[in-house]
């Protein structure tokens, strides 16, 4: 069970899902009352690997009597093994899995776009954990607790339907995605000897000199003087009130139109955030790589530059209808660049400001 490899792999995709959000802080949000409101049941933690043992006989008319809560006795005592998590390590994340239902890339003009159902992503990452999990009396998050043993890994797809329309404008790049909510459960775990009587005990909790089986007292030395450790954890789907998956459906947007990044001193080109000097005059291009670099057009398929409506870039050094230069090298330009005129002319950089 590789966890760091579970949690890395995750957390990746979270940043994926993550690349195009407008409503960052209502998923984080959820993703905060998520993991605040879930936990694991102590009662009935989940455990990982049970091993079971060969029964031992504990007869009370022979040396293997085992007097537990008084005089209740044991005919037969199984033995098993089970890794339960350390109290305090325990920590649960709440990660993303991502479907793409729908892609697009629009030109000049909007794009009306639906789609008529939606699959829900489910990771199980529990193979060999004995785990129930059920949703908390109050608030969105999850309880883990002791329940049927996980016999392997997979990865289901649940289709539902789903009907809504969306509109992805002009010059963008448009989806629509199928976000499911999951749980990474992660800690140190213990291996942790058990055995039934009239209940399941733990036998490391018992006074070994109360144990008059021999076999329990070999037992007792072989697990309860050690306190080796291990990292451990699960990953599963996240689950509502109804038992279904906690599952969101989003309509994500990414303008394509490259924005401002600086100003040049004495004219009114501006740099944009493709690599690119634009000059609003004649609507013309060029990239200032170390030779000489002619000016260019772009054709009418090609992103425009997402310019305010005055030019920030324009000064009085820089009057209407001044020709730039036929060319330009990286050293000249560079000289020309100007980026205190800019956070003069709009009042603070431009950096940072160009999501609008």
């Amino acid at each position: 069970m590789n966890i760091k490899l579970l949690v890395s792999a995750s957390c990746a995709l979270l940043v994926l899902a993550h690349e195009y959000w407008r409503d960052d802080l209502k998923l984080n949000d959820l993703k905060k009352r998520l993991e605040q409101d879930s936990r694991v049941d102590r009662e009935r933690a989940p455990y990982y690997n049970s091993t079971q043992m060969e029964p031992k006989p504990c007869k009370w008319s022979e040396s293997y009597s085992w007097p537990l809560s008084g005089r209740k006795l044991c005919d037969n005592v199984y033995y098993w093994v089970e890794e339960e998590f350390l109290l305090g390590t325990v920590k649960i994340e709440a990660l993303l899995e991502s479907q793409v239902e729908l892609q697009i890339w629009t030109n000049n003009s909007e794009v009306v776009l639906g789609i008529p159902k939606a699959t829900a992503i489910l990771d199980y990452g529990a193979e060999g954990w004995g785990l129930q999990v059920r949703k908390s009396r109050s608030g969105p998050g999850n309880i883990f607790s002791r329940g049927k043993r996980q016999e392997g890994n997979r990865m289901e797809r649940r289709t539902f339907r789903y009907s809504r329309e969306y509109k992805c404008p002009a010059w963008h790049e448009c989806e629509i995605r199928t976000l499911t909510w999951h749980a990474v459960v992660v800690g140190k775990c213990k291996k942790t000897p058990k055995f039934t009587c009239t209940n399941d005990f733990r036998l490391c909790d018992q006074m070994r000199d109360d144990l008059r089986c021999s076999s329990s007292r070999e037992f007792f030395d072989q697990y309860c003087h050690t306190r080796l450790a291990r990292e451990c954890g699960f990953k599963v789907p996240l689950i509502d009130q109804s038992g279904k998956p906690i599952r969101q459906v989003k309509f994500l947007t990414q303008d394509r139109r490259p924005y401002i990044t600086g100003c040049f001193k004495g004219y009114p080109w501006v740099t944009l955030s493709s690599g690119e000097v634009y000059n609003p005059e004649d609507e013309m291009y060029f990239v200032p790589y170390s030779g000489p670099s002619e000016w260019y057009a772009k054709g009418p398929d090609e992103p425009p530059p997402k310019m305010p409506e005055n030019n920030p870039c324009r000064s009085p050094l820089s009057p209407p209808g001044l020709k730039p230069p036929s060319n330009c090298t990286s050293l000249l330009c560079s000289q020309l660049r100007n980026g205190a005129l800019l956070r003069k002319l709009i009042g603070g950089p431009w950096e940072g400001q160009h999501h609008v």
